[in-house]
């Protein structure tokens, strides 16, 4: 599911971009230039606006605000590029844009989903924090999970009872002849 709200808010971001005449890429391959070990990194989000300025944005859960990894993590992009910035120009944009309606697979099927943009400018600069909506209430989401889990074992029970909840056995044959 994350990858699928990824695309769907890279989407949006692209949208926002095209119509400010600014280029933008998802996606964007950092190559490892040291050669070592590890190979290269994904920036979530590459936007070069007119004056050619670079930056680069992080997307990550909402569950990651309260910490500073994807600050780190968006740290170590900047410095290994060596041009980028921590995106800010978005920023604005995003505070101001509506949720993201989509269609995405989730355990339960598909489904229709809102996501959520929150952007802290203050605290994580160039960091894009979501949030994914199903438009059920925590009851709800835990009657669904339940339903979801329970669903296989109800159906075997059935299976199983529904034969009169004993096991057919079937007969041995009888390897004595009859007179």
């Amino acid at each position: 599911m994350g990858i699928q709200a990824h695309i769907a808010i890279n989407n949006s971001l692209e949208s926002i971009d095209k119509k400010n005449g600014n280029f933008s890429s998802p996606q964007f391959y950092l190559p490892n230039l040291s050669g070592g070990r590890k190979g290269g990194f994904f920036v979530d989000y590459q936007r070069i606006d007119s004056k050619g300025n670079k930056e680069f944005y992080e997307i990550k859960p909402i569950s990651y605000m309260g910490n500073n990894r994807g600050d780190k993590q968006l740290e170590k992009y900047i410095q290994r590029d060596g041009e980028a910035i921590k995106g800010m120009e978005l920023m604005a944009d995003i505070a101001e844009m509506g949720p993201i309606e989509t269609v995405m697979s989730t355990p339960y099927g598909v489904e229709n989903i809102t996501i959520n943009l929150k952007v802290d400018p203050a605290n994580h600069p160039g960091m894009i924090f979501y949030e994914l909506d199903d438009g059920r209430t925590s009851l709800q989401e835990k009657m669904k999970v339940a339903e979801t889990l329970l669903k296989p074992v109800v159906g075997a029970a059935m299976m199983f009872f529904g034969i009169g909840g004993k096991l057919p056995i079937p007969e041995t044959p009888n390897l004595v002849p009859t007179p």
